[in-house]
């Protein structure tokens, strides 16, 4: 990530998201979904997954920040099992998905950012979360490996939710 007027230029730690894979826009929800509005219908139930659409290369953070972020344009992320209305992701907290299908689960992530060794700054909170959001019903959403240190503003890709 560089700060444009300040040239500090910081990187992340590859992220090991594979692990998880393995264990049990008008779509985007900004807070999670309270249990007097979650899906009873049975509508959403079943398992899903995100499958990354597009990631744009340089995205921007806070007022000057600006990051390099990885294309995973075809990259896969799942199970997401929906079970009365709950949706869970392998061992991670499960979250409500609403009766018009919207949804944000935030998985923190062991992961840390880290300042590159050419930067002039340092990262003073590097923690990571990945989030997904979006509409079940829509089939559309948003994945974000976020920051800590910038509200967990990060690399946000577009994704497509399937049944499967």
């Amino acid at each position: 990530m560089k700060n444009n007027n300040n040239n500090k230029i910081i990187t992340t730690v590859s992220i090991v998201f594979a692990a998880m894979l393995t264990q049990g826009c008008a779509s985007t929800v900004l807070s999670s979904v309270s249990e007097s509005n979650r899906d009873v219908s049975g509508t959403y139930d079943g398992t899903w997954k995100a499958v990354v659409v597009s990631t744009s290369s340089i995205q921007s953070m806070g007022a000057n920040w600006r990051v390099t972020c990885s294309d995973r344009t075809g990259e896969e992320y799942g199970p997401l099992i929906v079970e009365n209305g709950v949706l869970q992701f392998g061992s991670y907290d499960s979250e409500n998905v609403s009766s018009s299908g919207k949804f944000r689960l935030a998985v923190p992530l062991k992961e840390r950012a880290a300042a590159s060794n050419t930067s002039d700054s340092q990262l003073h909170n590097s923690g990571m979360k990945v989030i997904l959001n979006g509409s079940l019903e829509r089939e559309s959403g948003k994945l974000t490996f976020g920051f800590a240190q910038f509200g967990y503003q990060g690399c946000t890709s577009k994704v497509k939710y399937e049944k499967a």
